[in-house]
C-alpha cells in the first residue's frame, strides 16, 4: 500500500483513503453492513477515512456517517478519520453554513459523535463566494490552538482561495475533486502549490462522480484495461497518484469487492506514454464539459 506524510506531520496515511458518501446517502446499506466493511478496510491496510458532518439522508440525519466511523474504529489509535464542517442540510437540500459561530458549533458536535478529544483531521467543507474566508480560516486555526482538532484542511476551494488561508494558517490538507474529466486543480497550478508547500492533496470523486459509467466506457479506458489486465477503476486511481506525489484518492464504497479492486491500484506501473495520453484525454474532456 502507498502512503504519504500528511502535510508537514510525520503521520502517515494511505494514498487509497475511503469516502463514506455511499455508506450514509440514498442508497446506502444496513449499518451492519456497512460496519462491517469499514473493518474490512482498515484489515486490508486502508488507514485513512473521510466524512462530514452532513453525510446522511437529510437534516434529522445529520452526523450520521461521523457516528458509523465511530462506532466501527472506537478506541483504535492506527485509524485516521477525518471530517468537515461548513455545510447544512435543509431537509435533504444541501446549503451553506454561514457564521464562525456555526463553524465551532459544528465542530463541537462533530467532536461528540466521534467521542474524542481531537479531530484528527477538520476541514472546512466549502466557501461561500460572500463569506469571510479570513474568518474561517482564523476560526479553524483556534480551535486548532485549543485543541479541538489536530490539522487543518479546506475543501472545494480555488488556488487563490488556498493562497490567501495558507497566509493565515498553516493548511495541512485541500480536498477537491480530481478525476478524467475534472483536472482543473492540475491546470491551474493548485496540485502544483500544495506539492511545493507540503500540502497534502484529497481528490474526492476520483472515479468520476456522475461521469463514471461515461469514464468506464472510454475507448482509452478499454485499451488501458485489456493491457495492463486491470479494471478502469484501478487503472485511473494510479494515473491520479502519477499526477503528483501529493495526491491522496479517496473513492466512495459500498461493496467489498469494489474496495478490493481499487487496492489492485497499488499493483500497476503505468507507462510513461499512458500517463500522457489519459492527462491529454482529460483535457479534451475538461474542454467539452462544465464541471461544478
Amino acid at each position: 500500500m502507498k502512503s504519504i506524510y500528511l502535510g508537514q506531520t510525520r503521520t502517515k496515511i494511505h494514498r487509497l483513503g475511503f469516502g463514506t458518501v455511499p455508506l450514509s446517502m440514498a442508497g446506502r446499506p444496513s449499518e451492519k453492513r456497512a460496519l462491517a466493511l469499514l473493518r474490512q478496510a482498515a484489515d486490508l491496510g486502508i488507514n485513512f477515512f473521510d466524512t462530514a458532518d452532513v453525510y446522511g439522508l437529510g437534516e434529522s440525519d445529520i452526523g450520521y456517517a461521523e457516528q458509523l466511523l465511530q462506532k466501527a474504529f472506537r478506541g483504535r489509535s492506527d485509524i485516521y478519520i477525518a471530517t468537515k464542517g461548513g455545510m447544512w442540510r435543509k431537509g435533504v437540500k444541501w446549503t451553506y453554513r454561514g457564521s464562525t459561530r456555526d463553524l465551532r458549533s459544528a465542530c463541537h458536535a462533530s467532536l461528540r459523535r466521534l467521542k474524542t478529544e481531537a479531530i484528527f483531521l477538520y476541514q472546512l467543507h466549502a466557501i461561500h463566494p460572500a463569506s469571510d474566508l479570513r474568518a474561517k480560516v482564523e476560526t479553524l486555526a483556534k480551535l486548532r490552538e485549543t485543541g479541538k482538532i489536530t490539522h487543518l484542511g479546506l475543501s472545494n476551494v480555488t488556488l487563490s482561495q488556498l493562497k490567501k488561508a495558507s497566509q493565515i494558517a498553516k493548511v495541512s490538507t485541500v480536498q477537491n475533486s480530481l478525476n478524467l474529466y475534472a483536472i482543473r486543480d492540475f491546470e491551474s497550478g493548485l496540485i502544483r502549490f500544495c506539492e511545493q508547500n507540503s500540502i497534502t492533496y484529497i481528490a474526492h470523486s476520483p472515479l468520476g462522480g456522475p461521469f463514471r459509467r461515461a469514464i468506464a466506457q472510454e475507448s482509452l479506458s478499454l485499451r488501458l484495461k485489456a493491457k495492463y489486465e486491470k479494471s478502469a477503476e484501478s487503472i485511473l486511481i494510479n494515473w491520479l497518484w502519477g499526477l503528483s506525489p501529493s495526491v491522496v484518492v479517496i473513492p466512495g464504497f459500498s461493496k467489498l469487492a469494489t474496495l478490493k479492486d481499487a487496492l489492485t491500484a497499488s499493483q500497476l506501473k503505468l507507462d510513461r506514454s499512458d500517463q500522457k495520453s489519459l492527462l491529454a484525454l482529460a483535457r479534451f474532456r475538461m474542454g467539452n464539459f462544465t464541471i461544478e
